[in-house]
C-alpha cells in the first residue's frame, strides 16, 4: 500500500511537469510568431524597391534586355549578394519567370498557388533543403496589361 505522501508527491510533480511543458510551449509559440512578424515587416519594407522598379513601366516588351537594364540597374544591390539572404523572383500571370535576383543563383522559387494584391507570407523549403520565409503579392498597373507576381524571401533559422 502506497502512502498518501508518495501519491501526493507524484501528483504534484506530474502537475508541475505538465504546467512547465505548457508554459514552455506557449513561450516558444509566441516568441516564434513575434520573430516571424518582425521578419515579415522587414521583408515588406525591403521588397519595395522591387515592386516600384516594376510598377509603372510602359515598355511594351518587359522581357527585352533594354527594359531589364533600365528597370533594375543600380536599384537592387541588396538582392545581388547571396550571403545577404534576400532574393526575389517575378513571374507573369502564366507562371513564366520574367526576372530573378542574382542572389538566388540557380535556385528557383515555385509559382505561388494563390496570390492577392496584399502580401501573403509563407515558409517554404527550396530544392537545396533551405527553409525560407517568402512574401507573395500581385502587382502591376490595374487595367494595363497583365500584372506580375513577386516573391521575396529571407532565410529562416528554424
Amino acid at each position: 500500500m502506497k502512502s498518501i505522501r508518495r501519491r501526493l508527491t507524484v501528483w504534484l510533480l506530474g502537475g508541475f511537469g505538465l504546467l512547465w511543458l505548457a508554459t514552455g510551449s506557449g513561450i516558444w509559440f509566441f516568441a516564434r510568431e513575434s520573430m516571424l512578424k518582425t521578419v515579415d515587416a522587414e521583408m515588406a519594407v525591403s521588397s519595395r524597391p522591387v515592386r516600384f522598379s516594376v510598377d509603372g513601366e510602359a515598355e511594351p516588351d518587359p522581357s527585352s534586355p533594354k527594359f531589364r537594364a533600365r528597370r533594375f540597374q543600380g536599384r537592387l544591390s541588396d538582392f545581388e549578394d547571396p550571403a545577404e539572404g534576400r532574393f526575389f523572383q517575378i513571374w507573369d500571370t502564366n507562371g513564366q519567370v520574367l526576372e530573378k535576383s542574382g542572389s538566388l543563383g540557380d535556385l528557383r522559387l515555385t509559382f505561388p498557388d494563390q496570390v492577392e494584391r496584399t502580401p501573403t507570407f509563407r515558409t517554404i523549403e527550396l530544392d537545396a533543403g533551405l527553409k525560407v520565409r517568402t512574401m507573395s503579392y500581385q502587382f502591376g498597373p490595374v487595367g494595363k496589361g497583365k500584372p506580375g507576381f513577386g516573391r521575396g524571401a529571407r532565410g529562416e533559422n528554424n
